[in-house]
């Protein structure tokens, strides 16, 4: 089991008896320098959004004990609120599985100029690089809602 406690997040083993109270115990922590604000788990893979530096990611992989830091191509800047959204998740190639980091801006405004914009890129873990989504259509994906990986793809839902 995964658990996020004050920022940061722990591999924990939990062992269940009959009539007796579950035992809990801490196998591992993932980073000790960095806040952890939000996991979005898929596949086994945990995606990492630091609290604490808007430049990067952590990915997990708690199976192999393996991290992988993400650099973002464009961060936070001070004088905007911008809305972060993220996705992990893959498209199966042949026998293997290529893993995709979807993260957007669903909503920039800089005060200063008034102005608003719409972004999307996506990080190829095959690759190592980020591409930048060409979308001329106006579509919108709520922030900060909660969802969900199944067989690769990332559902989001939204309580009413």
């Amino acid at each position: 089991m995964i658990a996020m406690i004050d920022y940061n997040l722990y591999l924990m083993k939990v062992t269940l008896v009959v009539n007796e109270n579950p035992f809990i115990e801490c196998k591992g922590k993932l980073n000790k320098q960095n806040k952890i604000s939000q996991v979005f788990h898929c596949d086994g893979l945990l995606l990492c959004v630091l609290d604490d530096d808007d430049t990067k990611a952590i990915v997990w992989n708690p199976y192999w004990c393996q991290t992988r830091c993400l650099e973002f191509r464009y961060f936070h800047r001070p004088y905007r609120r911008d809305m972060f959204s993220y996705a992990l998740g893959y498209e199966d190639k042949g026998s293997c599985r290529s893993y995709k980091f979807l993260r957007f801006i669903d909503q920039c405004v800089d005060y200063k100029t008034i102005d608003e914009f719409l972004w999307y890129e996506i990080y190829d873990f095959d690759s190592s690089l980020w591409k930048t989504l060409d979308i001329t259509q106006h579509w919108r994906i709520l922030c900060h809602q909660p969802g969900v990986s199944l067989k690769g793809n990332t559902y989001c839902w939204r309580w009413a």
